[in-house]
């Protein structure tokens, strides 16, 4: 595959082919990044280039602060059943499981980022606060919602590191988390046809590995 961006260590990292303008040609869509090695796992200045199958001419759309591994393409018909959107999902390593994500859509051969996971999770923030009777108050920073996790069935964990007592009374003041976005699925909605994206952040008590459950956003367009 030889495009004009090949070059100071930047590699393939992914390709698909699809429609994502809607002139009825199929386009090829690259994701690249920079390798110190062609068998590294890192890349970084993550980028999309699209060749345009009709004009033949190259689009390039810089992803901000996308480093990571296992970047990977997705092209669906989020917007529209004419043409296919590009999504872009990035592992960034760790204990969190985090990962970094854009979705485009291709207007007038001009990109228009649909959703990204910096702006995703500043505005799906959320408190984790352990209550009395071994319970879990999970309430949004930026909204309304509310719900509470019952941990009874893990009593033990909790009261070996007296958090509760054998009764369930809360001996300390402790909160939890809700971590950032972890996954990413694209799914069909079986009404238009049209592509929606699942987002998953876990919901953490004490420790990393304490999981209590997930926040999940269906979002459209």
């Amino acid at each position: 595959m030889i495009y004009p961006y090949q070059g100071q260590n930047i590699y393939i990292l992914d390709f698909k082919l699809g429609d994502i303008n809607g002139d009825g040609f199929i386009d090829k869509v690259y994701l690249t990044g920079q390798k110190t090695s062609p068998d590294e796992f890192f890349a970084d200045n993550i980028a999309i280039v699209i060749q345009d199958g009709r004009a033949n001419t190259f689009m390039q759309i810089p992803l901000n602060n996308a480093a990571g591994y296992s970047a990977q393409l997705f092209l669906g018909n989020f917007t529209s059943k004419q043409q296919m959107d590009i999504l872009v999902s990035i592992d960034t390593g760790g204990s969190g499981g985090y990962i970094l994500a854009y979705l485009y859509t291709i207007k007038n051969n001009i990109a228009i980022l649909l959703f990204d996971s910096d702006s995703f999770n500043k505005n799906s923030m959320y408190n984790a606060i352990f209550k009395e009777n071994f319970k879990v108050e999970v309430t949004s920073v930026h909204g309304s919602s509310r719900f509470i996790i019952d941990i009874s069935g893990n009593k033990k964990i909790y009261m070996d590191a007296g958090i509760y007592s054998i009764s369930g009374k809360l001996l300390k003041p402790i909160d939890g988390g809700v971590l950032a976005l972890g996954a990413l699925f694209p799914l069909v909605n079986n009404y238009n046809d049209l592509y929606q994206l699942l987002a998953y952040q876990r919901i953490i008590g004490i420790y990393n590995a304490n999981n209590l459950g997930a926040v999940q956003t269906y979002l459209k367009w």
